[in-house]
């Protein structure tokens, strides 16, 4: 039995963009996740031939990563805002982790536009140059608590950054440790 569309009132452009999202979960997120999910190496899924890269090369075709562009498809905040959960959620049903590293992928771009400085834009989302971003959160000491900005967590002194940057002159100095598990971390 179908699950009833519960979206009510989405425009034909937020209609669209949650069908298309849809489509590429189906017909390219599930099928090639299973690919990825039975290689015998981790290390194969990073290969040069492997599917994974089929995987972000048809992202970026579809254009879904620009959401994040205040400019995207001429959406108000809250219509880009309820797209990208959409979107989202959409792309989650297809491939969990899939989903997350797609999303992660371009988190470089999201920061550079919220930042508003004009060279990190140009340098970071020219569409001429299809970068992976990485999300390095996970401490080994205290795991990602410093994020959860709604827990009591977040305001603990005892909490504090392990790994931090500084800036020396025109350069910046970064001393600390991440957890291992950086998401994209090995294609980054």
């Amino acid at each position: 039995m179908p699950l009833v569309d519960i979206e009510v009132n989405l425009t034909d452009t937020e209609r669209m963009l949650q069908e298309t999202a849809h489509k590429f979960a189906e017909d390219v997120m599930r099928p090639l996740g299973r690919q990825l999910d039975r290689l015998p190496d981790p290390a194969d899924v990073v290969r040069s031939d492997s599917p994974l890269w089929e995987v972000f090369a048809r992202h970026r075709e579809l254009g879904l990563e620009i959401l994040d562009d205040a400019d995207a498809f001429d959406l108000a905040p809250a219509a880009r805002a309820r797209v990208r959960a959409m979107v989202s959620e959409e792309l989650g049903w297809g491939d969990a982790g899939l989903a997350i590293s797609l999303g992660v992928g371009g988190f470089h771009r999201m920061f550079a536009r919220l930042s508003g400085r004009a060279a990190l834009v140009e340098r970071f989302c020219d569409p001429a140059r299809p970068e992976i971003g990485c999300w390095a959160v996970t401490e080994p000491d205290h795991g990602s608590d410093t994020l959860a900005v709604t827990e009591p967590s977040f305001s603990d002194p005892k909490l504090r950054a392990n790994c931090v940057a500084r800036q020396d002159g025109d350069h910046f100095v970064i001393r600390g440790q991440k957890a291992a598990w950086v998401s994209n971390g090995s294609i980054a």
